[in-house]
């Protein structure tokens, strides 16, 4: 097991009260219009309001490209994704926590924790996005991304504080963006089954 380790940190401040934008967060049948990954098919896990324990599943065939590890070599390997995210930290208009364990095939190959802490300002309401991931097995198709991630949040923890904060900040990511135009402009639907 490697970390977990802080991945990125990133911020947006949208033009909505934080009630607002924790409804839009909290309702678990909408994940996946912010967190886009194409292919997935989705079922809640658990009945009635989002709480904590609250979960989804998220489950999809593909093929991945990665080393063979019989053969030697790279090749076309179909696999099973399966992700299981289930809300850890649940406070009202404040912040929720969402932890995700990612298999692959049935292999359990990382944890990821994604922690959205809310605070309202006079714009809006602040985003903070805090995404941390924990790699469980050094597999070979897995492994190089999962080291890629470790060594950047390890150079960023220990060259950050002599580096300008300018350089240190992380871009929005994929995800902020994606809920501040839904929240804002209502322009994003969906959900599961």
């Amino acid at each position: 097991m490697a970390g977990p380790f802080v991945v990125a940190r990133n911020q947006v401040v949208i033009g909505a009260p934080a009630r607002r934008v924790f409804e839009y967060l909290a309702d678990i049948t909408r994940h996946s219009e912010w967190n886009q990954d194409p292919g997935y098919r989705e079922r809640i896990l658990t009945e009635g309001p989002l709480g904590l324990g609250s979960a989804l599943r998220r489950e999809k065939q593909g093929v991945m490209r990665g080393p063979l590890l019989i053969r030697g070599g790279m090749g076309d390997n179909l696999v099973r994704i399966v992700k299981i995210i289930t809300v850890t930290g649940y406070e009202p208009h404040h912040g929720l926590v969402f932890e995700t364990s990612n298999s692959y095939n049935g292999l359990l190959v990382s944890k990821d924790k994604a922690s959205f802490h809310l605070q309202e300002e006079m714009e809006g309401t602040r985003i903070t996005l805090v995404s941390e991931v924990e790699a469980m097995v050094p597999g070979g198709f897995i492994g190089p991304v999962y080291a890629i991630r470790v060594v950047r949040a390890f150079l960023e923890r220990v060259l950050g504080r002599w580096l300008s904060p300018r350089l240190t900040r992380a871009p929005p990511g994929p995800f902020l963006p994606l809920i501040k135009q839904a929240v804002e402009k209502g322009s994003v639907s969906g959900g599961v089954e």
